[in-house]
């Protein structure tokens, strides 16, 4: 049955191509496909959503199903991606325990806060980061309700504040020019050099407790922050390993833990911190990415097109897809709001569903066990 009343999305989405089966939609193609539907009942591509739980395919007559949450992740999980049931019962969300607040000090001064969720998974838990966007705080991030919501999926999280945003202000004895809500080249370069590292420096030291598992680390960033983690995860993966082993695969890795980025109304640039060479580095690392934008301005979708190309998305392999690009044409929503503020007909939170799916098959679901990551000339 079809519901009339549900609005229409379009989705676009670059690492599909309409074709009969499940199976070909899930091969990658460089061009683009453009999937009109409903959030839940709708064509998609051949696909029809029978109910709220099933996709039917309509062209092949092995009418294969899938189960899924939504029109959206229905064409994400076509993708490749992970169908998440982020419905959690009452009891369940009880059981997550409040973040605590915790600092860090970074190697020029600063005291950057963040809230950090502890996964009861200990040496085999996934990591994320969270950073904040324009004109917002690690405390939206908490009012979203995606730190609890990964924090229930037993997720080690942490929602930071960058400098000069929330609580992470400039040290007592900085100088004059530092203690400005402006933000300058420096401000954005030692996000990246010294925010993310000593947050980094944080993740190695619990990873060093067996309270989490470092090298499954996945970064999610809204707006301005997008450059600084799509710069981090480059400055992360150039770190060379330690020199504490004949041969390269068996030393002790620095960096080269940064495994997915989510990247919701992605920037290509701040001042002073550009992705076009973080980007080339990035592409040859096979990190995976998820870019989702809104329909806010014809920019948004150049700059994710570009992105897309950029990691090298038209050129992924089909058994091995980690690069996706959505739009959700028709939402005039941008950065944390995709997430606090759009829902399908039934209240779900679409654009949450996406980054759930993706961070489950690109982050959670590797298979890389926990190793001691101190070198061995210590």
């Amino acid at each position: 049955m079809l519901f009339s009343s549900t609005p229409t999305l379009a989705v676009t989405v670059r690492t599909l191509r309409k074709s009969g089966t499940p199976e070909a939609l899930s091969a990658l193609s460089g061009a683009p496909t453009t999937v009109s539907l409903l959030a839940r009942a709708s064509l998609l591509c051949g696909f029809t959503l029978a109910d709220s739980d099933t996709v039917i395919c309509t062209e092949d007559d092995s009418m294969k199903t899938r189960n899924i949450r939504s029109a959206l992740l229905a064409v994400l999980c076509l993708a490749g991606l992970f169908a998440i049931d982020s419905r959690a019962s009452a009891q369940d969300k009880d059981k997550v325990a409040a973040g605590v607040e915790k600092t860090v000090e970074t190697k020029d001064g600063w005291i950057i806060h963040f809230t950090y969720w502890e996964s009861p998974m200990g040496k085999d838990a996934p990591v994320v980061i969270l950073l904040h966007g324009d004109k917002t705080t690690r405390i939206h991030w908490k009012a979203s309700g995606l730190p609890e919501q990964l924090a229930r999926e037993q997720y080690a999280v942490l929602a930071v504040d960058l400098r000069k945003h929330g609580d992470s202000q400039p040290p007592e004895n900085a100088p004059a020019r530092l203690k400005t809500d402006k933000l300058t080249k420096f401000d954005y370069e030692a996000m990246v050099a010294a925010d993310l590292e000593a947050i980094k420096k944080f993740i190695y030291d619990e990873h060093q407790a067996q309270r989490l598992n470092m090298r499954k680390l996945g970064i999610v960033a809204t707006e301005f922050s997008t450059p600084i983690a799509i710069a981090y995860a480059a400055y992360d993966w150039a770190k060379k390993p330690y020199d504490d082993a004949p041969t390269l695969e068996t030393r002790t890795p620095r960096g080269q833990d940064v495994q997915a980025l989510a990247l919701i109304s992605p920037q290509d640039s701040v001042t002073g911190v550009s992705t076009t060479q973080p980007l080339k580095l990035l592409r040859a690392t096979g990190i995976a990415a998820l870019l989702l934008t809104g329909e806010t301005s014809s920019r948004d979708a150049r700059t994710v097109a570009r992105m897309f190309q950029a990691f090298g998305g038209e050129q992924q392999d089909a058994e091995d897809q980690k690069i996706t690009m959505a739009e959700l044409k028709g939402i005039k929503l941008s950065g944390i709001d995709l997430i606090t503020k759009y829902r399908n007909a039934k209240g779900e939170p679409i654009a949450m569903f996406a980054v759930l799916a993706f961070l489950r098959k690109q982050v959670f679901d590797l298979k890389i066990d926990w190793k001691d990551r101190q070198s061995r000339l210590q």
